[in-house]
């Protein structure tokens, strides 16, 4: 099973602010831009919003996959973003979303669903989740994701 650390550094992990899907998604968005991931970040934005529109990438358990495919992307990226508060994100379990693995997906779709493959067991691990939720520091996100 792929290692997150794969496709995840240190910058790509980030404490949210926003309190809406629309703000968070910016949010992650605009790391993309600030990390030069993509040249065309609010393309990358608007096709998040649309694909939520569609369904809610919410998992449960307080976890989100928004993800999106672009022509555009070479190679598939992940910001993850941690909301210490948690929004609303239509989770079929209805509770608030915590931690978002926000995917900018390429054409590899073997490395796309090893990727989930390990986020799922992120999910499904629920000592991990509570630590990558309560941890004080984001930089103890990455490290704790990294390790795993």
């Amino acid at each position: 099973m792929i290692n997150i650390s794969k496709i995840l550094n240190e910058g790509q992990v980030v404490e949210l602010s926003g309190s809406t899907r629309q703000e968070l998604l910016r949010e992650l968005t605009n790391r993309v831009a600030k990390l030069k991931l993509l040249s065309n970040p609010d393309a990358l934005y608007l096709k998040l919003n649309e694909r939520e529109d569609e369904s809610s990438t919410a998992m449960g358990l307080g976890i989100a996959i928004p993800h999106a495919r672009l022509s555009t992307i070479k190679e598939t990226f992940m910001i993850v973003g941690r909301s210490k508060e948690g929004i609303d994100y239509g989770a079929p379990d209805s509770g608030p979303v915590h931690l978002f693995f926000m995917m900018g997906v390429s054409k590899n779709q073997s490395e796309y669903l090893n990727i989930l493959q390990r986020i799922t067991w992120i999910v499904r691990n629920d000592d991990l989740r509570s630590k990558l939720f309560d941890t004080a520091d984001i930089a103890n996100v990455y490290k704790l994701l990294s390790e795993h």
